[in-house]
């Protein structure tokens, strides 16, 4: 390993690994209770960064040890997605029911939270499996050593190292460019409001790219801090958008099966009754998606953030540093007080 690799491992990718390392194993002591799904949240928002970094950094850790200890953690991260996606559904149903006094309205929303939280309560004891097994992981022993053996090396030769810029290699260049490939081939999808599959590819194309970025951060320039503030607000909307698509599409096979009388609830359940409260949902839905679809279109070809990705492209071109946000505009995911209030948007 030469200097530059040895100096990339120790100064980027320990501290960056060993600090989502320990957020997991912190967030994961809370899964088994249910007391609080931000539990579960971190878990995810954990894996999803150890995910990046272990291919941003598989040349220096190693292939074969890298795509184990990925394939580990994918694991682990394929039981929590789902769980997470239902504690937002829920939060989301659960506030809309605070607001509605429609009692027409409110019963079908009373049905779907109760639908939710059954659909969750099975879960968790998936939860809990995974997070016995992943425990049980042998990449859990070597990850630590692993960062025990880097770090020792990082205190012998700090001082040597102090005065030594961080560069990325070519492998780690290549993975960049890459990504930034393919997030702006995604981004023909924008061209098609319905296009509901590229939309999703688009949103997974920013989030690789966006999580590539940080675990490299120490070793990027100012360009890069200015396209991890533009990536923030596109997987904001983008994640939004994405949630209302998979939102709107069970709300949908639900009301298919009702009015194709192939409904498998109980049989003291009289659907006609929660129709109209799961029509309001779906339209509020949609109506929520149009909107931020309309917003992220505006972002994506706001000069300054195309300025953004052409710096990357070109390191020679330098934008401004002001990207457009859309914070004002994003409404929190957990509350869907507002998040389902055409009037606060």
């Amino acid at each position: 390993m030469g200097q530059r690799s040895r100096l990339l491992v120790a100064q980027v990718a320990v501290p960056y690994v060993r600090r989502h390392f320990r957020r997991l194993l912190r967030a994961l002591e809370g899964v088994p209770s249910a007391k609080d799904p931000e539990s579960v949240h971190q878990t995810r928002v954990a894996c999803r960064r150890l995910r990046a970094a272990l291919s941003v950094f598989r040349d220096l850790i190693g292939p074969k040890k890298a795509d184990r200890w990925r394939k580990a953690v994918r694991d682990l991260a394929v039981v929590f997605g789902p769980a997470r996606d239902l504690d937002v559904e829920i939060a989301s149903t659960l506030s809309q029911m605070l607001r509605i006094e429609d009692q027409t309205v409110l019963h079908g929303l009373a049905f779907w939270l109760s639908h939710l939280e059954e659909q969750r309560f099975q879960m968790q004891r998936q939860l809990i499996r995974a997070v016995r097994v992943f425990r049980k992981q042998p990449l859990v022993k070597q990850i630590n050593r692993w960062i025990k053996a880097h770090d020792r090396g990082r205190m012998s030769s700090d001082l040597t190292q102090l005065h030594s810029k961080i560069s990325l290699t070519k492998v780690q260049q290549e993975l960049l460019s890459g990504r930034l490939a393919e997030l702006l081939q995604a981004s023909e999808s924008l061209a098609d409001p319905t296009d509901v599959e590229g939309h999703h590819f688009m949103r997974i194309a920013a989030k690789k790219l966006r999580y590539s970025i940080e675990a490299l951060a120490p070793a990027l320039g100012v360009i890069h801090e200015v396209a991890l503030e533009a990536l923030r607000n596109l997987q904001s909307l983008l994640g939004e958008i994405h949630d209302y698509d998979v939102w709107i599409s069970r709300i949908d096979q639900v009301l298919a099966s009702l009015s194709g009388n192939s409904f498998d609830g109980p049989s003291w359940l009289n659907p006609v009754r929660f129709t109209p409260g799961l029509v309001y949902l779906r339209d509020q839905y949609r109506e929520l998606r149009e909107i931020r679809f309309r917003q992220l279109v505006d972002l994506w070809h706001d000069e300054k953030v195309r300025g953004i990705w052409k710096a990357l492209q070109n390191p020679g071109i330098a934008p401004e540093a002001d990207v457009p946000s859309v914070n004002e505009n994003t409404i929190d995911r957990t509350d869907v007080a507002s998040k389902m209030n055409g009037k606060c948007l």
